[in-house]
């Protein structure tokens, strides 16, 4: 299995530009379904889920979503540095 990081940031890299954005809205957001619309469509990526499955207990779960909203900020940040001030 690769390391979760490397997944991440290549799963955030090859986003379309339409999902990165939807993704980021719903985790900057974090607001009503936000979030489980998020992980809804993160676990829909064979890898990703894996990595949600294999969670021992919450901590490791949110820790993989948090995780995965790092990488979605910063492929987000990267693509649209003018619409976004926080990098």
């Amino acid at each position: 299995m690769k390391k979760i990081d490397l997944v991440l940031k290549e799963y955030a890299g090859k986003l379309p530009f339409d999902s990165l954005k939807y993704l980021f809205d719903r985790f900057e957001e974090r607001v009503g379904p936000d979030l489980s619309e998020a992980i809804d469509f993160i676990s829909k990526n064979p890898e990703i889920d894996k990595f949600l499955a294999a969670a021992k207990n919450y901590e490791e779960f949110w820790g993989v979503v948090d995780s995965v909203s790092y990488y979605v900020e910063r492929e987000f940040t990267r693509r649209t540095p003018d619409l976004v001030s926080h990098a």
